[in-house]
């Protein structure tokens, strides 16, 4: 939340011109992508020592310390009045041309970001997550490997909060909220941690599902712990897993594990019926 803030005051700060001349808003989307990347390390280093609940805390503070800044910061953010978003020019300016730009920048993104899961730097991030100390026993570097991380999602975070600005055409500190923090946790729980399909299955679900369930809107926080509560105890894994029918196969016969009694009855015979001891062991007490 703090990285998609602070892209959206960036981009419309500079394509308003309140510190710099205006500036077209490619440019400004540019310049708030390299502003992401060098926050989301700045963000991202306490994940160096920090883990699970305590880096989530870490994360929520930074984006009320971004919150307050643009609420202070008058001259430039406008404070609580806010500040007109960003605008696109043709053919960008238009609800389809808009919707298409999104939809490209969706695109490149997950196309990336599979770029990256499949390849060696994202084999490292995987056994840096599901075996840390044994990573960083075959030589992989943690640090190294987070930076750049979060190098990437900061730019991709703060491109996307320049795309929401001019979505919102007009920006305050309400816009980046709590709720909105805790809606992309939701999306990402539904749709399946781990994976790239997952997240964006659960961002579209849950766009949908205010349309669907419009006359429930007062009822629309309860929803969404039922829904979050059902897909924690029935997938686990989030729709993602449950549709990765490729890893959910069974193993074929021939690599089956199929037990063997008299394989562990030749093992018994050759440690001496469970004596571990070697003879020269042995030798060495009876002569104590």
């Amino acid at each position: 939340m703090a990285l998609l803030t602070l892209g959206a005051y960036t981009t419309s700060v500079l394509v308003a011109g309140n510190v710099t001349p205006p500036l077209p808003v490619f440019v400004a989307l540019t310049i708030a992508g390299c502003v992401g990347a060098v926050f989301g390390v700045i963000v991202g280093l306490p994940a160096l020592r920090l883990r699970t609940f305590y880096f989530a805390m870490s994360t929520l503070g930074f984006a009320t310390i971004v919150t307050q800044i643009a609420l202070a910061w008058q001259s430039v953010t406008g404070g609580g009045i806010g500040i007109a978003g960003p605008e696109f020019p043709a053919p960008f300016n238009t609800a389809w041309g808009y919707y298409y730009l999104c939809l490209t920048f969706a695109g490149i993104c997950a196309w990336m970001s599979a770029n990256v899961g499949h390849s060696r730097f994202g084999r490292a991030l995987i056994a840096l997550r599901d075996a840390e100390v044994a990573a960083e026993a075959t030589g992989i570097s943690k640090p190294r490997m987070l930076i750049a991380i979060f190098l990437f999602a900061g730019a991709l975070a703060a491109f996307a909060g320049g795309l929401f600005a001019s979505l919102q055409t007009y920006i305050t500190p309400d816009a980046f909220t709590f709720d909105l923090s805790v809606l992309f946790f939701i999306a990402i729980l539904i749709g399946g941690r781990g994976s790239i399909l997952g997240p964006m299955l659960g961002t579209i679900i849950l766009t949908i599902l205010p349309e669907i369930a419009a006359p429930l809107a007062a009822w629309s926080t309860f929803l969404y712990a039922v829904l979050l509560l059902v897909i924690v105890l029935a997938m686990p894994g989030g729709i993602a897993a449950m549709l990765d029918f490729r890893n959910r196969r069974p193993l074929a016969s021939h690599r089956a594990i199929v037990p063997r009694p008299a394989a562990l009855g030749d093992i018994w015979r050759k440690t001496g019926g469970g004596k571990t001891e070697s003879n020269k062991t042995l030798k060495l007490r009876a002569s104590c």
